[in-house]
């Protein structure tokens, strides 16, 4: 693109995230690791550069008046909304990470014995298959008799009856795949994001911003009747090995502007 060619941003384009490592990671690419797809459906994606700047007043005059200005501090803010993304995307915004969990068997899960006709029971891994209860005489329940299983995606099963003055002891069961991710797990999410944005010309742009500190930006509503907003907000790291590289100095991001092509 030439530096006078004019351009009106009404921008769309993919939006990835990655890790930024600076022992893995190559300089060229922000150092950015792992690097995914958050999704196609962003609705947002917003940078705020802010310089604070501190006054030095003279004192020759007595007026105190500014002699000079200094920058304090160097600030870029950003900021992304996300309708559609993946389970990586909503670990992040929760202080997680996500893992994958293969399918497994699990054999005599406890039951707390209190539990009664009419309780719920909640396996400890969601989409579950083959559930059988055995009650504390290590007989085996009947399902549809004695319990159902209500929602196998939860794991969610209703104790119906119980036989005499027995109690559920265990549960054997079978689980597909799934993600998992713990809530406060890793602390300070940091992640660096890179954005192929194209606009209604044709003209494209692509930013790269290696390190932000991000945490989630508003509510996440899991009940509404509109689609879920995941909000990603934070602010943009010194990367210390990027401050002289020829694209990245002084450490922060890059913008590289392209002219649509030729027809």
């Amino acid at each position: 693109m030439l530096l006078d060619e004019k351009m009106m941003w009404d921008g769309q384009g993919p939006v990835f995230l990655g890790k930024y490592d600076a022992a893995a990671g190559r300089p060229d690419m922000g150092n950015l690791t792992k690097v995914y797809q958050i999704g196609c459906g962003t609705s947002a994606l917003t940078t705020t550069p802010k310089i604070e700047t501190e006054n030095i007043n003279e004192t020759c005059t007595g007026a105190r008046a500014v002699l000079a200005s200094r920058i304090s501090s160097r600030e870029l803010g950003v900021g992304l909304t996300a309708i559609q993304f993946d389970s990586r995307a909503m670990a992040t915004a929760f202080y997680g990470e996500a893992t994958a969990v293969a399918a497994g068997t699990v054999t005599d899960e406890p039951i707390a014995p209190t539990t009664a006709v009419g309780d719920f029971i909640f396996l400890r891994y969601p989409n579950v298959k083959n559930v059988v209860l055995t009650d504390s005489a290590a007989a085996p329940l009947v399902e549809n008799t004695h319990y159902a299983v209500e929602d196998a995606a939860t794991g969610r099963i209703r104790v119906i009856a119980l036989p005499g003055a027995a109690t559920i002891a265990t549960a054997d069961y079978e689980f597909e795949p799934h993600v998992h991710f713990s809530i406060f797990k890793t602390g300070l999410v940091e992640m660096g994001l890179i954005f192929c944005g194209i606009n209604g010309k044709g003209q494209r742009a692509r930013v790269t911003v290696p390190r932000i500190n991000f945490s989630m930006g508003g509510d996440f509503s899991w009940i509404g009747d509109d689609n879920a907003e995941l909000q990603l907000e934070g602010q943009a790291l010194f990367a210390s090995e990027l401050q002289f590289h020829p694209q990245f100095a002084p450490g922060f991001g890059r913008v590289e502007l392209i002219s649509a092509p030729t027809p």
